[in-house]
Parts: structure tokens; C-alpha cells; sequence
């Protein structure tokens, strides 16, 4: 039986033990997001004083290992999942049990029947290759493109700059409940705008090149008795919030 589902970050698994890593998984079902991978990736290429590349790589190694320690499997990506549930309707529970996979290979094999095979995730295999300490040219020059995007965005100047330049009525205010954050974003996102509305926005957010996407996913709305967004195609409206 599969437990609930666990998203840990670099942070976490620093911070963890291999051991504590085992007792973890125990009891949840790790899942690994993109975003782990990149932040791995990217000490590949970090320049830290006093540490040289070697050593580095130990690290990267080290965590790597960890996340093979867990039995973790990949998350697909989200802008998939959310393209999938607004034009087919493939909505999957966010109860934390069921959790999405791609790449199945459909296969009917003589003497044992139909069954759906998973070769291993190109992520998982990277990780695995790094949990060895094998690192290719490719995943060096990745490294350096994740460390040179992630350095030309300073964060703390560009935020100080929106919270100059917004007025105090404008901005974000603190949220005591989930309610309220949702109330927050329909009110701000979705003002005055129909139910019909919301729907063509979102559409057009995610098919803007494919007006024949967009069509197909009104065309659904409508056979599905007209919805809010949050009830049709609840990943869709998460991703483009």
C-alpha cells in the first residue's frame, strides 16, 4: 500500500541523514519535482571560496545518493498535467495518494498479456549517474546556464522596487486562511469577469499558438454544464495563477 506523498527540497535532504532519509520513507512516498534536479545541477557550477570543483561534486554527489536512498519517483511536468485536464478532462485527485507518471509504454506480449511498462526517468538516471559520481560535459554546461540565468535576476532589488512603486492599497495583503487566499486571487485575477470568461483566459494562456486547443477546451466547457474554472480544470488555474 502506498503512503502519503513527500516533496523535499536540497535543504531537507542536507539536513538529513541517509538514515534519517530510510526512517522518512518509511511512512511517505518521496516525490521528486524538477526543481530538485536544477538545484542540484546548479552546485555543479557554484563557486564557493575555499571549495574546488571536486569537492563540489562530492556534495552534489552525496545528496544524489540520498535521493536514490528514498525510492522517490518523478513528478511529470506541470504544465502537461495542466494542458491534459483542459483539453481531455484528465484530472488527477490532489489528495497526495494518487500520483501522476509519464512516459508509459502501452505493451501486449504473447503468453503474458497487456501491461504498461516505465522505463527509467531520464531525471532518475541523471541522479543515479551522479550518485556514482559520473559527470558528463552536458551536465557541467547545464550547470553553468542554471547558475548564469539564476544570477542575473537579483530578487531582493527587484522586490523592494515593486514594493516602492505599489500603492499600499495595492499591495498583497497577509492571509489568515486558505479561504481567503482563494477569495484573494478569484477577486484580483477573475474581477468581473464571467464564467465563460475565465475560462477563455486560462485557455488562451496555455494555447495562445493553437487557437484549434482553445476551441476544443470551450467546446468541453460547455458539454460539461458550464463550470467555474476551479471546478473544471483545477491544475490549469494553479498553474497560471
Amino acid at each position: 500500500m502506498m503512503g502519503p506523498s513527500l516533496l523535499m527540497d536540497k535543504s531537507t535532504f542536507q539536513g538529513l541523514s541517509s538514515e534519517c532519509v530510510v526512517y522518512v520513507m518509511k511512512y511517505y512516498e518521496h516525490r521528486i519535482s524538477p526543481i530538485l534536479l536544477r538545484e542540484l545541477a546548479s552546485d555543479l557550477a557554484k563557486e564557493k571560496q575555499g571549495v574546488d570543483d571536486a569537492e563540489m561534486k562530492g556534495r552534489v554527489t552525496q545528496l544524489a545518493a540520498k535521493t536514490q536512498v528514498s525510492q522517490s519517483s518523478v513528478l511529470p511536468n506541470d504544465l502537461i498535467m495542466a494542458c491534459n485536464e483542459f483539453l481531455y478532462g484528465n484530472s488527477i485527485p490532489m489528495d497526495g495518494c494518487q500520483v501522476p507518471r509519464e512516459g508509459a509504454i502501452e505493451m501486449d506480449l504473447p503468453g503474458m498479456g497487456r501491461g504498461i511498462f516505465f522505463d527509467e526517468h531520464p531525471m532518475m538516471a541523471a541522479l543515479r549517474n551522479w550518485a556514482d559520481g559520473n559527470f558528463s560535459d552536458g551536465d557541467l554546461h547545464k550547470a553553468k546556464a542554471i547558475r548564469n540565468e539564476d544570477s542575473s535576476v537579483d530578487l531582493v532589488s527587484l522586490y523592494q522596487e515593486i514594493e516602492q512603486a505599489t500603492d499600499e492599497e495595492a499591495k498583497v495583503p497577509e492571509f489568515k486562511s486558505l479561504k481567503e487566499v482563494v477569495d484573494y486571487a478569484d477577486e484580483v485575477r477573475f474581477f468581473n469577469k464571467t464564467l465563460r470568461q475565465e475560462v477563455l483566459l486560462a485557455a488562451r494562456y496555455f494555447f495562445q499558438d493553437h487557437t484549434g486547443h482553445v476551441g476544443a477546451v470551450m467546446l468541453r466547457w460547455r458539454r460539461k454544464g458550464r463550470p467555474a474554472l476551479r471546478y473544471f480544470a483545477l491544475y490549469a488555474i494553479l498553474r497560471s495563477a
